[in-house]
């Protein structure tokens, strides 16, 4: 009886750390305060298959969702060559979450223009 009550506790104990440890790791990696004001945009290039494609662009919506309207990022994928898979699912995903999805030629515009509203 000791033993059964001893091994629950343990387990119980250890998925407390893992659920603590899961809490604040946004804390120890999250993106630099040093570049807030520097950039307004992550670009993920697209090559063949992207494994957590969903899983990046959740991620990058629940950050945005805790953010202010100012210091939001916008997420474009890079198409350079992704397979039918991956883009059918970020097609899919572009209903529901905001992101762009852009060739080569498309992303030099997106940064010109964006190098064009900076106040230097």
């Amino acid at each position: 009886m000791n033993t059964t009550f001893f091994i629950i506790i343990v387990f119980l104990s250890s998925l407390g750390l893992l659920y603590f440890f899961n809490l604040t790791q946004d804390i120890f990696f999250y993106d630099s305060e040093d570049f807030k004001e520097y950039y307004d945009f992550k670009i993920v290039p697209l090559y063949e298959h992207i494994e957590n494609v969903e899983y990046l662009v959740r991620k990058h919506e629940l950050r945005n969702k805790n953010k202010k309207d100012s210091s939001k990022t916008e997420l474009i994928f890079l198409d350079i060559n992704a397979n039918t898979e991956t883009k059918t699912i970020l097609k899919k995903m572009q209903e529901r979450y905001n992101f762009k999805i852009c060739t080569k030629k498309e992303i030099y515009a997106i940064i010109e223009n964006k190098l064009k509203n900076l106040n230097f």
